[in-house]
């Protein structure tokens, strides 16, 4: 009997080991696949993406579409706005990607409307990715300058050298993480971040790792489209559940009016 108890002991503790060892791993390379039926689908089709966008349509807006093969639009996003971008999918020719753009409403509070939108109809935001392959033979190899570094206060993650946005905020910093460094034309020396916390392929100044107010390069697109207001129509996601409703509130009317027609005429 203390021979079977042992047994299972050792067996619970070894199921318990195997799973915070996996735990970890999974929690550093998670990828969340959107609940979305087109993209189920054609899981194997798409690719991995997890960067953001800017919507560029040529009339001042760009339409989401239910889905790469539907003409039926979920909502039209204003030029300028910024989303994010889950997978690419591939279709004749045309890349579409799947995106969650948020909507913000006068309370504060935050909700997203999700679908697929054509590659032509938005630009890929500058970020730290795009910095890299544009700076990549400027790069010098980390030697460990940053290591014995003390936070007075927090150290800033940017989204790349000059472009004026913090993207997170840590109150330590494992410098091991540090890939390669870059030095801008003012002598400052940047660290690449990969991966570090859930932030991925980002920059800190080692230069001046706390300071907020960094001189500000933003590189930005040039050939912009100007936003327009969206034009809508009936067969828009934003009125089509009305128009299913009135649809049919209209079958039930007839639907009735023509049974109490058949009632009536047999009596």
């Amino acid at each position: 009997m203390v021979r079977k108890i042992t047994r299972w002991i050792t067996w619970f503790m070894l199921c318990l080991f195997v799973f915070f060892s996996t735990s970890k791993i999974v929690k550093a390379d998670l990828i969340v696949e959107p609940e979305d039926a087109f993209y189920r689908s054609h899981r194997n089709s798409c690719t991995y993406v997890s960067r953001f966008y800017i919507a560029n349509g040529e009339k001042g807006y760009s339409t989401i579409y239910v889905n790469p093969e539907s003409k039926l639009s979920v909502y039209k996003v204003t030029n300028e706005t910024e989303f994010y971008v889950g997978f690419s999918y591939d279709k004749s020719g045309t890349t579409w990607l799947y995106c969650e753009v948020p909507i913000k409403a006068n309370d504060g509070s935050v909700t997203y409307k999700k679908g697929w939108i054509p590659d032509a109809d938005c630009y890929l935001k500058y970020d730290g990715i795009a910095f890299y392959n544009d700076h990549e033979s400027e790069l010098s190899n980390y030697q460990g300058e940053f290591k014995d570094y003390q936070v007075k206060n927090e150290i800033l993650v940017w989204l790349y050298p000059g472009s004026g946005e913090v993207v997170r905020r840590f109150k330590e910093l494992d410098a091991s993480h540090i890939s390669s460094v870059y030095t801008d034309e003012d002598g400052r020396d940047w660290g690449y971040l990969g991966y570090y916390f859930g932030k991925v392929n980002s920059w800190v100044c080692l230069s001046d790792p706390e300071k907020e107010d960094l001189p500000v390069k933003k590189i930005v697109k040039e050939d912009l489209i100007p936003p327009v207001e969206p034009e809508w129509s009936p067969m828009d996601g934003e009125y089509l559940p009305f128009l299913v409703a009135a649809v049919l509130v209209l079958v039930v009317i007839v639907g009735t009016f023509l049974l109490i027609h058949k009632i009536y005429k047999h009596k």
